[in-house]
């Protein structure tokens, strides 16, 4: 907390501001422009006019007033000068009550003055640029939009602007027009009341365009892992400005937010080649690769950091691959593939991005990851039932045994066969150590339908099936761990593909 005194109600002689009056006030460190005005208002008692408070403190530069305090870096750098500077512990901030009275508005000759209304009915000015039609169009909507009335315009030329409450029985009209030939604009006729219905007050407004809401929940996005959603923009959006807008509207706010923070989607796979030569340059013995079409735009990327190829011989023969959705603008499919370490710990080894598993798709990633990794000896990939996985394996590691995750085998029985006993029955004979028990469970099985025992023969009980298992599988019976590092970087899986790679980079 900091004391800061307030002078308000004197004036100014040879900039010195006297015969004031003062009051002395606790402001918090974290204190806001506007939230500084408000308290500063409810002290003095001009709530009312706490929009047109004017701040400013002297810092005797003699041929100022002072300094003006217009944002909140304005507001943090004056407490951080009370707080740690002797000469401004008693610094006072200065008080003026802007005056709002207009007469003309100056413009350019293609421009043209409007004037609307806030909340606490204070006139405002704003420029309304010309479009190819000698027509205009506001620039700052944010005006307009936080009224709750509509308005239509049914004149805008080079000479007069004319606007109308959206209700043709409403009162509320403003008229600019050029003054004679200069490049002045007068405001001829405001009146300033609404008279319609409410019927025609806070529908989906017009005015709320999306670029202009975005712009409002662009802090919401900051934190990865703080999901937010549209319906959560329609919520804030009328708490904010008091406007119902649409799903689609809303949907739109949200993309032009993300380019705003994130930084846009189409930039970011420009910056693939850059960045994978960086990463190359810092991390020796990497191995990165992009693909393109024909029409040299993005199709398949992969990556398999030094570390990753170099302590591939130390962990167990078995990889595990898997893909998960990119909830990005262009969406896509991050693959991934892993082992297990000597101390049972998860190892990434190499990560690709695709716009869909395919066979294609599948195929290019296991050949990177083969020029990457090499091969093994009793070597075994581990994945879900995928046909595209298993086609690639077949053309890309002829030699490796593939396995199929056995909760993904389990969910598919469950949804082919809903019968009791069955998830309990099949794990048991999934994980039976002996031919006999395996049996036996089996038997079971086809006891509540024969068709079960047909559907796991047909699949090969040695693809998930301890017991008949060729090679060793060192107890990795499921895709689990590559469904760990999906779970990883389940909060940036809607950023550009550049913030995806780097928090991969910091997992590993």
């Amino acid at each position: 907390m900091a004391i800061v005194y307030v002078a308000y109600d004197g004036k100014w002689e040879n900039n010195a501001y006297v015969d004031h009056k003062l009051k002395a006030l606790m402001v918090s460190m974290d204190k806001t422009c506007l939230a500084l005005k408000m308290q500063i208002a409810k002290s003095i008692g001009i709530e009312e006019e706490a929009s047109k408070i004017r701040m400013l403190y002297n810092a005797n530069l003699e041929t100022s007033k002072g300094v003006e305090i217009e944002n909140d870096s304005d507001v943090k750098m004056f407490l951080y000068l009370v707080k740690n500077e002797e000469e401004y512990k008693k610094c006072p901030i200065i008080v003026e009550i802007e005056e709002t009275t207009i007469q003309y508005l100056e413009g350019s000759k293609d421009s043209v003055a409007a004037l609307y209304v806030e909340e606490e009915q204070i006139l405002t000015t704003t420029l309304v640029q010309r479009t190819k039609k000698r027509r205009f169009q506001e620039v700052d909507e944010t005006k307009t939009s936080s009224s709750s009335s509509l308005y239509r315009i049914p004149k805008s030329d080079k000479k007069k602007f004319m606007a109308r409450c959206i209700d043709e029985k409403c009162e509320w009209y403003l008229s600019v027009r050029v003054y004679k030939n200069t490049t002045m604009y007068k405001v001829c006729k405001y009146k300033n009341v609404h008279t319609c219905s409410l019927e025609f007050s806070n529908p989906d407004h017009r005015q709320a365009l999306s670029h202009l809401i975005s712009k409002y929940i662009q802090n919401k996005l900051g934190d990865p892992k703080v999901e937010y959603k549209t319906n959560q923009v329609i919520s804030d959006v009328k708490k904010v400005l008091g406007v119902t807008v649409n799903y689609q509207k809303a949907w739109r706010a949200m993309q032009n937010a993300k380019d705003e923070v994130l930084g846009p989607v189409n930039d970011s796979f420009g910056l693939l080649p850059s960045y994978c030569h960086v990463l190359k340059k810092n991390n020796p013995e990497s191995m990165t690769k992009i693909m393109k079409d024909s029409e040299n735009r993005f199709k398949f990327l992969f990556v398999a950091y030094g570390v990753s190829i170099e302590s591939w011989k130390h962990c167990r023969p078995v990889i595990v691959v898997d893909g998960t959705f990119l909830k990005a603008k262009h969406g896509g499919i991050l693959f991934v593939a892993c082992a297990k370490d000597g101390n049972n710990g998860i190892f990434p080894l190499a990560f690709g991005d695709g716009e869909s598993e395919t066979n294609e798709t599948w195929e290019w990633f296991f050949t990177s990851l083969k020029e990457a990794i090499g091969g093994r000896k009793e070597l075994c990939i581990v994945s879900d039932r995928h046909l595209s996985i298993a086609n690639a394996i077949k053309r890309v590691y002829p030699e490796a045994h593939h396995r199929i995750c056995m909760h993904h085998l389990k969910e598919n029985l469950i949804k082919r066969y809903m019968v009791a006993r069955l998830h309990d029955l099949f794990f048991k004979a999934a994980r039976a150590y002996c031919h006999s028990e395996f049996e036996k469970y089996m038997s079971e099985m086809s006891s509540l339908n024969p068709k079960i025992k047909d559907y796991l023969l047909e699949i090969g009980p040695g693809r998930w099936a301890r017991c008949l298992y060729p090679r060793r599988r060192y107890n990795i019976q499921t895709s689990n761990i590559a469904e760990s590092i999906n779970s990883a970087v389940k909060e940036v899986r809607e950023q550009p593909i550049l913030k995806l790679l780097d928090e991969l980079r910091k997992k590993i």
